[in-house]
C-alpha cells in the first residue's frame, strides 16, 4: 500500500523516504483513495470529500483515464445540467507484494507475503514459520512464499510494480541494518535483502520500518473512523516499539530508528517466547506460550501489571505528542478489556489531563496481516 503512489508518480513515494509527500503526490494519494474507498463517485463528490477545486480534480481524473488508472462507468443523479459521470479504479491497473518479516524474540515467528491490486483488495497470500531471528538464513524460505504469492492466478505478474517490506527493531538508515531492541544485536542488513529480491524478481524493493507499515495500514484501509479522521496518532506495535503519525505524515526520525519503547538496557539472557510483558513490580520479564494464552488472559493480576507498565510508557507519548488516537497493535489484540482498561487508566493517571481527556485508546481493526498489506 505504501508502494502505490509509485504507481501514479513513476518514482519512489517519499512516504518510503526521509521526507514529506509533496502536495502533488498528497493530492494523489487522497483523490485515488476517496475513489478507492467509495467505489464509484463523481468529480464533484471527490472535490467534496478532499476540499480539493473541482478543476484540479477533473485534470487529475483526466490524466488518470489516459494511464488506464481510473475508469468512467455510469451516470450519477443530476442535481441540475448535465448528469455528472461516475469513476473507479480499475483494480488490474497494477499489483503490489506486501512482505511481513514477522516479530522478534517469538519462537516460530512467521513470514507473511500478500499481493493487493491497486484498490488495495487482497487478492494472494501465503505464510511460512522461520525458525530465529537470523533473517538473511531465511531468505530462501521468503524466495519460496513470494514466487507462490506470483504464481496465484488472482495476480497479473506482468503488471506487478514493487515489492514492499516490513522490517522490525532498531533501523539505521545509514548503515542499512535494523538490530533487535532487548538484545542489542543486530538481526537483519536488509540492504541484502534489497538486492536478493531485487536481483530475484526484477522489482524495485522498498524497505521500512514495520510498526510504520502496521500504522499505514490501518490509517488507509482499517475500518476505524477515529482513525481514518485523525492526522496525529501513535500505534503501539510492541511493548518495546510504537510508529507515529504527525500532521497526516508518518515519522521516521532521521535514521528510521523512531519509536522505540525499550526504556530497560538489553538483556543478552532473554529467551524466546510467543509473549512478554515486563512486570513493573520487579522488573523481570514475564514469558507465557502460545498455548498458555487462555490462561494467561484470565490471570488479571498479570495483565493488569502489564497493562500499567505499557500505559505509563504510553502516558509518556501522549503527553510529548497530544495524539488523537492511540492504536493499541496486534501483538496484545487477544489480551482482552482487563489489558486495554489498565493501558487507559494509567494514562488518564499519569499524563496531563489537556491531553489525556482529548486521546481515545482503541484495539487495531486489521489482523496479523496490516504489516504486510502497509508495506
Amino acid at each position: 500500500m505504501m508502494a502505490q503512489t509509485e504507481l501514479v508518480e513513476k518514482e519512489i513515494p517519499l512516504i518510503l523516504r526521509e521526507q514529506k509527500l509533496t502536495d502533488r503526490q498528497r493530492r494523489n494519494l487522497e483523490i485515488l483513495d476517496t475513489i478507492r474507498k467509495n467505489r464509484l463517485i463523481s468529480r464533484a463528490e471527490i472535490s467534496k470529500h478532499t476540499d480539493i477545486n473541482i478543476v484540479t480534480v477533473s485534470n487529475y481524473i483526466d490524466t488518470y483515464l489516459k494511464k488506464g488508472l481510473v475508469f468512467e462507468r455510469g451516470l450519477d443523479i443530476s442535481t441540475g445540467g448535465r448528469r455528472p459521470e461516475l469513476v473507479e479504479i480499475n483494480p488490474q491497473y497494477g499489483y503490489v507484494l506486501g512482505v511481513d518479516l514477522g516479530p522478534l524474540n517469538v519462537s516460530s515467528a512467521s513470514m507473511q507475503v500478500v499481493a493487493t491490486d491497486f484498490t488495495a483488495s487482497l487478492r494472494a497470500k501465503a505464510s511460512e514459520k522461520r525458525e530465529d531471528d537470523n533473517i538473511e538464513e531465511s531468505l530462501e524460505i521468503l524466495k519460496g512464499l513470494i514466487a507462490e504469492v506470483l504464481a496465484s492466478n488472482q495476480v497479473d505478474r506482468k503488471k506487478m510494480r514493487g515489492i514492499g517490506v516490513g522490517v522490525c527493531g532498531i533501523m539505521d538508515k545509514f548503515g542499512g541494518t535494523a538490530r533487535n531492541p532487548l538484545t542489542g544485536a543486530t538481526f537483519v542488513n536488509y540492504v541484502t535483502i534489497k538486492k536478493e529480491l531485487g536481483d530475484e524478481f526484477g522489482l524495485p524493493v522498498f524497505i521500512e520500518n514495520a510498526a510504520s507499515c502496521a500504522l499505514f495500514a490501518e490509517k488507509w484501509m482499517g475500518i476505524s473512523l477515529e482513525v481514518k479522521t485523525a492526522d496525529n496518532i501513535i500505534y503501539i506495535f510492541s511493548d518495546n516499539q510504537c510508529a507515529i503519525m504527525l500532521r497526516g505524515e508518518l515519522y521516521t526520525g532521521s535514521s528510521k530508528s523512531v519509536g522505540q519503547l525499550n526504556f530497560a538496557p538489553p538483556r543478552n539472557n532473554f529467551s524466546n517466547s510467543d509473549y512478554c510483558w515486563m512486570d513493573p513490580s520487579s522488573d523481570c520479564i514475564i514469558r507465557s506460550s502460545r498455548q498458555d494464552l487462555e490462561k494467561l488472559a484470565e490471570s488479571k493480576e498479570i495483565l493488569t501489571s502489564a497493562g500499567v507498565r505499557l500505559g505509563a510508557k504510553i502516558a509518556y507519548l501522549v503527553n510529548i505528542f497530544n495524539p488523537q488516537v492511540v492504536i493499541i497493535g496486534k501483538n496484545f489484540a487477544q489480551l482482552g478489556d482487563i489489558f486495554l482498561d489498565a493501558i487507559r487508566r494509567t494514562v488518564n493517571r499519569w499524563a496531563f489531563r489537556e491531553s489525556s481527556q482529548q486521546v481515545r485508546i482503541i484495539p487495531v481493526t486489521l489482523d496479523e496481516k496490516a504489516t504486510a498489506l502497509g508495506a
